[in-house]
């Protein structure tokens, strides 16, 4: 089963050639599991994630005597001594380790062809399928790889046919994308059968240990054979499965990923293609957008070049929501969209690929309402905060003396709430999990849901309750202010005309503390008239001045 391209033409992003590099490669995803496919000819390149592939296990970070300086720190901000409050900062304020975790690559699957002198080819990512095809001839013989991630079937399938059987090498590996870097960062690679089996273990105190299984069937009279820790197929149709799981999620990951692979290759190709499409199109089929003139017939590379049609707006818009459904999806121990959504290729990714929470992470989600994903691709945010919000409370408590919870500008898989790193105008704001909260919030407004919206709230109380302990008077004891506070990212020159990073009430601060509020106070009045008793959660949440 193939795309019908007349139909959804406008929904594909399409290129002449293969991918040079992994930000040129055409992603997909399942939610947990995601490829970005290169397209190659002579060598295909899939770079694997699984999102609970992370370096190291939970951390105790927090700073000891944060609370007791918090009253110091706050007189040098109120007195704009801007140096000594930084000087204070790096000395009390910072963590121990400064990182938390980072995300890794599950590993790479390749496919030896050693195809050249290639004519008629088309690499398509089709978003009304969520498939990726390559298409091209050599010599007369015409081949064909479709490739899909399957949220149903808990796998990634690649489906391989030619007009004449074909000899190639499949290879499962953990390898750097860094062409410098010789290392595998793997334990044990084996091939038996029709199986490649790869165990890695990444590195850091607690690591969840992984396993992938590679599945190859074919659908003809063709030949599969192992031979070192590679298969050698011999066929003019077959289908390969791609299955994983870490101990985050099951203590025999092994035995899951092979009985996920068997499952998802006994169905025929057109049974998997089905079954993936209709759980897609449930989600991507919510809303529709079109506009003309669309220059759908460009290359899509040769459209951003020179061709800036409204069409590309409307294919901009519809890979936005194309990646949110790929990286984020309701399930058991569900996780969310990292810096770099599900993909990511490198051992030692920008920023860790965390989950950047001063505003990156909010921007995956800003669709999810008004595209009517909030229910499902938005859940697993929710689940992160749950675990965020317990953590959140020793931070509170040892940092800033104060109730209800708090998380500052990161997280990551361990649901960390400390400080991370030592950049001074970002890592000392502990206003990232109230921002989550309001996002999270904000999505009832497009899609209401009682169960879901108290789920938010026991949330959202304690984020609201932390603000309520950490605002203190304004100097003119008009106003209630956060100290320490700062513009992520960002600095300032003071009146006196020195620089500075730390101030009281900086806007982003009140206007979050508003929208919390506001959010707050709404939720209190609905659930409180849908469910009298509802009021019984909120009993606690009082503000005490801190003078």
């Amino acid at each position: 089963m193939t795309s019908d391209t007349s139909q959804s033409r406008h929904l594909q992003l399409h290129y002449s050639a293969p991918a040079t590099e992994w930000s040129e490669a055409l992603p997909i995803g399942n939610g947990r599991l995601g490829a970005v496919v290169y397209g190659r000819t002579e060598v295909e390149l899939m770079q694997l994630n699984e999102n609970s592939v992370w370096y190291g296990g939970p951390q105790e970070r927090t700073p000891p005597d944060a609370s007791r300086m918090l009253p110091k720190l706050r007189q040098l901000i109120r007195e704009e001594k801007h140096s000594e409050a930084e000087a204070l900062v790096k000395e009390c304020f910072f963590a121990t380790p400064a990182s938390m975790r980072h995300y890794e690559p599950m590993g790479t699957a390749t496919l030896e062809f050693n195809h050249k002198n290639i004519t008629n080819y088309r690499r398509c990512l089709d978003l009304a399928t969520s498939q990726v095809s390559v298409q091209y001839e050599v010599d007369g013989i015409s081949y064909q790889r479709d490739v899909i991630a399957s949220y149903p079937d808990n796998a990634l399938l690649l489906r391989f046919t030619a007009s004449k059987s074909t000899r190639f090498i499949v290879r499962l590996d953990r390898l750097s994308d860094n062409d410098t870097d010789t290392n595998v960062y793997a334990d044990t690679i084996t091939a038996s059968g029709s199986y490649i089996v790869v165990h890695a273990t990444p590195g850091g105190l607690n690591s969840n240990r992984l396993c992938s299984v590679l599945g190859v069937v074919c659908d003809d009279n063709g030949t599969i054979e192992a031979i070192g820790n590679c298969l050698v197929i011999n066929s003019a149709s077959c289908r390969v499965g791609i299955a994983a799981q870490t101990t985050f999620r099951h203590a025999e990951p092994e035995a899951v990923a092979r009985t996920q692979i068997d499952q998802a290759l006994a169905r025929s190709w057109d049974e998997l293609v089905e079954r993936h499409r209709t759980d897609y199109s449930q989600l991507f089929g919510r809303m529709s957008l079109r506009m003309w003139p669309d220059a759908d017939d460009l290359p899509t590379n040769q459209r951003l070049q020179s061709c800036r049609d409204p069409g590309l707006v409307a294919l901009y818009h519809n890979y936005g929501r194309y990646l949110l459904i790929s990286c984020s999806r309701n399930g058991y121990k569900g996780l969310p969209a990292t810096l770099q959504g599900i993909w990511n290729p490198s051992f030692q990714p920008p920023w860790g690929s965390k989950y950047t929470i001063n505003i990156n992470t909010q921007m995956n989600y800003w669709p999810a309402g008004p595209c009517s994903l909030a229910d499902d691709c938005s859940i697993p945010l929710l689940d992160l905060l749950e675990r965020m919000s317990d953590r959140g409370r020793q931070t509170a408590k040892v940092m800033y003396g104060c109730r209800g919870w708090c998380a500052h500008h990161n997280t990551d898989i361990w649901a960390d709430t400390n400080p991370q790193d030592r950049c001074m105008t970002a890592t000392i704001w502990p206003l990232g999990g109230l921002w989550l909260s309001t996002t999270l919030m904000d999505t009832l407004k497009y899609q209401y849901d009682e169960a879901l919206h108290n789920r938010m709230l026991r949330i959202h109380e304690g984020a609201v309750q932390f603000v309520l302990d950490f605002m203190i008077p304004s100097k003119c004891g008009s106003y209630l202010v956060t100290n320490p506070s700062l513009s992520p990212e960002n600095a300032f020159v003071s009146r006196s005309g020195n620089n500075g990073i730390f101030c009281e009430g900086s806007t982003i601060d009140m206007t979050l503390i508003k929208m919390a509020l506001s959010q707050y106070l709404w939720s209190s009045e609905r659930l409180s008239n849908l469910n009298p008793g509802i009021a019984m959660y909120h009993t606690s949440l009082a503000y005490t001045p801190e003078i």
